[in-house]
């Protein structure tokens, strides 16, 4: 749930050496590096560079004040003016295909999953409404801290597909075990039977 803050690159390994001398990564990678735009370089020295990930939040965060602003804001510039924090992390082991449940403290939780109506969040049972994050992610606005739940509610097409599903099993449940067809199957098991009997009756010789 936590991505990586920072990024090492060490220049003196084995494989770095052979990469630099072939010209495929080692100084152009470190360059591709410094080119991101969420990446900020920390310490570089002659064999090592370290780089921050700014924009790096747990998959489930409660944002502190200045994040939560800027996470209202699609600008890049507002993005990448500052790092990001988040206060805690929120809901640990989160799973989108479940009711995820937690305990909250008043503030703004961000999801890192694009932003979807279909998202819901309630607080002591109270619905709060989803909101663009960062202009691509979610993110909801708790004015009140309590007992969590996040849900990602089911598509019509998923609905539908389920109720399909449940209609054909029902229709194949109720043809295996139709019981007029398996009277009919008990009545003609009889006809044979009967039909047999009077075969060996009539097939019998008096002397």
């Amino acid at each position: 749930d936590q991505p990586e803050r920072h990024l090492q690159r060490d220049q003196q390994t084995l494989h770095a050496r052979r990469a630099a001398l072939s010209g495929d990564v080692g100084v152009g990678a470190v360059a591709r590096l410094a080119d991101q735009l969420d990446l900020r370089r920390v310490y570089s020295s002659t064999d090592l560079a370290i780089f921050e990930n700014m924009a790096a939040l747990p998959t489930v965060a409660v944002l502190d004040e200045r994040s939560a602003l800027t996470s209202a804001q699609a600008l890049e510039a507002s993005l990448l003016a500052e790092a990001l924090t988040a206060r805690s992390a929120l809901l640990p082991g989160f799973d989108p295909t479940i009711v995820n449940r937690g305990s909250l403290s008043a503030g703004t939780v961000h999801v890192a999953v694009p932003f979807s109506q279909r998202w819901q969040m309630t607080v002591d049972g109270a619905r709060i409404a989803p909101r663009v994050a960062f202009g691509a992610t979610t993110a909801f606005d708790a004015p009140v801290a309590g007992t969590v739940e996040i849900r990602l509610r089911a598509s019509s097409a998923q609905r539908l597909l389920v109720a399909l599903q449940v209609a054909l099993w029902l229709v194949i449940v109720a043809i295996a075990f139709n019981p007029s067809r398996f009277r009919g199957r008990v009545r003609a098991a009889r006809q044979v039977v009967e039909v047999s009997l009077r075969s060996d009756d009539g097939g019998r010789v008096v002397l």
